[in-house]
C-alpha cells in the first residue's frame, strides 16, 4: 500500500472530483471493502454521498471522542469528576453502542435548566453521525476508524504552506500545493488535478 495526497484550494467540488479520480486511478473501485473516513463536517459527507457512497462511511473515532470527553466534563463541571463517566462512554462508543451514549446525554440534558454547550454539541454530533459510528463492526471488517494519518499529512502540508513569514500570491499557491502533495505522495508523477 502506498500513500497518495490530493490537495487544492479550488473548492470542495474540485477536491471531490480529484479524490474520486485518484481513487479510480488507484483501482479502489475493485476493492472488496472500502472506507471513507472524515470528521463531522457536513461537506465531507456531501463529498461521500456524491463520489464515494459505495464506500463504508466512518466518522473519525477521535472526533467523536472529543465531543464525548467535552460532554463528560461539562456534565460534572471538572475533568476529575467527569473522568469515570468519560471512560464508560468511551467504551460504549468503542463497542459501537453510540445510542447508549446519546440516551445518557439526553437524560443529563433533561435535568438541566440550561444545557451546557458541550453536551448539546455532543448530542448533535453523535446523533447526526450515529450511522457512521459503528466502530466495533468496522474494526471486525478490518476497516480503519481514524483520520490520524490524514491529519499528520495535513500538518506537513501546513508546515510548508502556512508557516510564519510565508506569503503566497493566489496564483502561485495552487501549484505549490500540488507540488507538496506530490512530494508527500508515494505515487509520484501522477499528474495534477
Amino acid at each position: 500500500m502506498v500513500k497518495t495526497i490530493v490537495a487544492t484550494r479550488r473548492g470542495y467540488d474540485h477536491l471531490g472530483e480529484a479524490m474520486a479520480g485518484e481513487a479510480f486511478a488507484r483501482g479502489f473501485n475493485k476493492a472488496k471493502s472500502k472506507a471513507f473516513i472524515a470528521d463531522g463536517l457536513k461537506v465531507n459527507w456531501s463529498l461521500w454521498s456524491t463520489h464515494f457512497s459505495h464506500y463504508t462511511s466512518i466518522t473519525d473515532l477521535m472526533h467523536a471522542l472529543s465531543y464525548v470527553d467535552g460532554a463528560a466534563i461539562a456534565s460534572h463541571g471538572r475533568i476529575e469528576d467527569g473522568w469515570s463517566l468519560y471512560l464508560d462512554w468511551l467504551s460504549w462508543v468503542w463497542s459501537g453502542d453510540v445510542d447508549r451514549v446519546i440516551a445518557a446525554l439526553q437524560r443529563i440534558a433533561v435535568g438541566q435548566e440550561e444545557v451546557p454547550e458541550a453536551i448539546r454539541r455532543a448530542i448533535t454530533c453523535l446523533s447526526n453521525n450515529a450511522e457512521r459510528l459503528k466502530y466495533a463492526e468496522d474494526r471486525k471488517s478490518g476497516l480503519p476508524i481514524t483520520t490520524s494519518p490524514v491529519e499528520s499529512t495535513q500538518k506537513q502540508i501546513n508546515k510548508r504552506i502556512k508557516r510564519t513569514e510565508k506569503f503566497w500570491r493566489d496564483e502561485s499557491l495552487e501549484p505549490l500545493l500540488q507540488l507538496k502533495a506530490d512530494d508527500l505522495s508515494e505515487t509520484h508523477g501522477r499528474g495534477a488535478f
